[in-house]
């Protein structure tokens, strides 16, 4: 059915949640704000940090949000991947496609070298055929850019592909780029909440997805 599947990267094929609440807590700090709840900041995963910043404190300074970006990344170079995890049937799944012939590729909003750092330090960055991170395109995520940067470096037309994510950011960014949607519940968007947007395909696991689109 689908050539490609363009995957979202946090919360979809990995479990980057302690990480992002770390850096996250870390640049509101030193911003003179308190540290926010795990889940406040699990929420904004698939914004960008600027959004995330606004999100969590009300502050839609743009020089501000710099700021924050800046602290945020001074953790992210200090950790490292440290509390990141591949989800357990994400080298598998990616091997399945890969042995039926599809081509995958990776779409996020984090950046290029933090995605390829993860898929190389747990042995999966052979199975992915094409990493963009938020640097590689015009307009980040929900703008369509990305995807359709996929999809020309790909060679695969509109028709023949599905993005693959775990938030409403991943839904509209697909929307807009004109390919099918599957939305998977290992982040924070419950089953019943992508339905009730009239999503039909939505799956509890990356294994599912293959099993019913691979």
């Amino acid at each position: 059915m689908f050539d490609a599947f363009i995957f979202d990267f946090d919360l979809t094929l990995a479990d980057t949640g302690e990480g992002i609440v770390m850096c996250c807590n870390h640049a509101l700090v030193k911003m003179g704000y308190p540290p926010a709840l795990p889940g406040d900041v699990l929420a904004c995963v698939g914004k960008t940090v600027e959004e995330t910043y606004a999100i969590l404190t009300g502050d839609d300074e743009h020089g501000a949000a710099i700021n924050f970006h800046e602290h945020w990344r001074e953790k992210a170079d200090e950790v490292g991947n440290k509390g990141t995890r591949l989800f357990p049937d994400t080298i598998e799944s990616l091997k399945r496609l890969k042995a039926a012939g599809k081509k995958t590729a990776i779409v996020s909003n984090k950046t290029t070298h933090r995605i390829e750092s993860v898929l190389r330090e747990f042995g999966a960055a052979e199975w992915v055929d094409l990493v963009l991170g938020i640097e590689a395109y015009a307009a980040p995520k929900p703008a369509p850019d990305g995807v359709w940067l996929a999809l020309k470096k790909l060679g695969v037309p509109r028709g023949r592909a599905l993005y693959i994510g775990d938030s409403f950011v991943d839904m509209q960014t697909a929307a807009a780029a004109g390919v099918a949607f599957a939305g998977v519940t290992t982040g924070t968007t419950a089953s019943a909440t992508f339905r009730a947007t009239g999503i039909d395909s939505v799956f509890p696991s990356l294994a599912a997805i293959v099993d019913a689109l691979g």
